[in-house]
């Protein structure tokens, strides 16, 4: 497990050091990311399922679990939904040992779902956080982070955005399918 978490948080130093401004927001926050690589991931129970979207019927704890936080207020973050809409089809829906969620922030849920899941046909597990629980509670505060993949006990095993970076979704990929 030490060696899962200096992986991760090496490949995230990678990841980011193609650009200077990126690797000092890295060595500036390694105090935070260490805290959260490994550590138990709260989901809030004040999150609300979203009317229309779609949920697994499966029971059973998954072996993964990939949250996503979305800001609903946020067009370019919202277009990341059509990025999870395939991931979902061509990863989640091939393999009942991962689960999606996806959190939304927005005060308006009428609205989001007429005019992003309804309009885009987005059939996702979405729920809806109106108060920013799940950021606050996790620390999360910084949009490059808002995105996790975790173990069955939730706790943190990779974080940043796959709809963002082809690097971050390899590593994502990597950790699910080679640790088996």
């Amino acid at each position: 497990m030490l060696y899962a978490r200096y992986l991760s948080i090496f490949l995230l130093l990678i990841i980011f050091s193609c650009q200077s401004k990126k690797k000092d927001w890295v060595s500036e926050n390694e105090e935070l990311l260490n805290e959260i690589i490994d550590s138990e991931v709260i989901i809030p129970s004040s999150l609300k399922k979203a009317k229309i979207a779609s949920f697994s019927n499966t029971k059973g704890e998954k072996r993964f679990k990939i949250i996503s936080y979305i800001d609903g207020t946020c067009v370019t973050c919202i277009n990341n939904l059509l990025y999870w809409k395939e991931f979902n089809k061509n990863v989640i829906l091939t393999d009942n040992d991962i689960e999606l969620v996806l959190i939304v922030f927005t005060n308006d849920e009428d609205y989001f779902e007429k005019e992003y899941l309804i309009k885009y046909g987005l059939d996702l597990p979405i729920y809806y956080d109106r108060t920013n629980d799940f950021i606050v509670k996790n620390k999360l505060f910084d949009h490059r982070i808002q995105t996790l993949l975790l173990g069955s006990s939730n706790e943190c095993l990779v974080l940043g955005n796959p709809a963002i970076s082809k690097k971050i979704e390899k590593l994502y990929l990597n950790r699910i399918f080679n640790n088996r």
